[in-house]
């Protein structure tokens, strides 16, 4: 792929697929253990024109996934506790947390959106599960709103602070997708999300499919209609 190379933005290694100069920017954040690998297929599966610019960054820390395997994380999230209730048939509620790092993942994210944002006209950003939540905070906090938001298996965090933030994205179009059997991040916090997304004023799209915490061609054909 010659349009591809890989380079430091604002500290953060990141893949990027080049499309034409001032053109518009997709910024893309990978879920809890995956790394800036994970969603670079998502390019060409939308299939869209040579004016977008993907921008893949890597998670700013290490995550433990398993003996011996480390993949990457924006910030660290219970897994212990989501495990046990995954065992229990139930779901973790983290609506009433804000996670420990999240403070600092934003702070250096927002840099690099910063830095994405003077190169380009137009900016989405959007991200799965982790990279998803991380994408609506910086969404929320970030100077420049993004021309819109893409939530694919994200989940409700820091509600309080979320409801008060939100009120700063009156307007934005979002499309948020998740799977009605994720046994990883509840569908129905995905559904509060929205709720509160659209009684804050944002205008989104909501799009549910019968499998569990993935991207299904037909979220992603929808995501690229949601970008063209």
């Amino acid at each position: 792929m010659s349009n591809f190379e890989t380079k430091q933005i604002a500290g953060i290694q990141t893949h990027v697929i080049n499309g034409k100069p001032l053109g518009r920017a997709v910024i893309l954040f990978h879920g809890f253990g995956a790394d800036y690998n994970d969603l670079v297929p998502l390019a060409e599966m939308m299939g869209l024109s040579d004016d977008t610019t993907f921008y893949f960054p890597n998670g700013v820390q290490d995550a433990i996934i398993g003996p011996g395997m480390t993949g990457r994380a924006w910030f660290q999230i219970d897994m212990a506790r989501i495990e046990q209730a995954m065992v229990r048939g139930q779901h973790f509620d983290l609506s009433a947390h804000r996670p420990n790092g999240l403070d600092r993942a934003r702070d250096k994210v927002n840099q690099f959106y910063s830095e994405v944002c003077s190169k380009h006209k137009q900016v989405y950003i959007g991200g799965f599960s982790q990279g998803a939540m991380l994408a609506t905070e910086i969404a929320f906090t970030a100077t420049r709103k993004p021309d819109g938001l893409i939530l694919m298996s994200g989940a409700l965090i820091d509600e309080k602070g979320w409801k008060v933030l939100a009120k700063s994205c009156k307007g934005m179009r979002f499309i948020q997708s998740h799977g009605k059997n994720d046994v990883i991040l509840g569908y129905q916090f995905a559904e509060r999300l929205y709720d509160m997304l659209i009684e804050a004023g944002l205008e989104g799209e909501f799009i549910p499919f019968g499998g569990g915490h993935e991207i299904p061609p037909k979220v992603i054909s929808q995501i690229a209609d949601f970008l063209a």
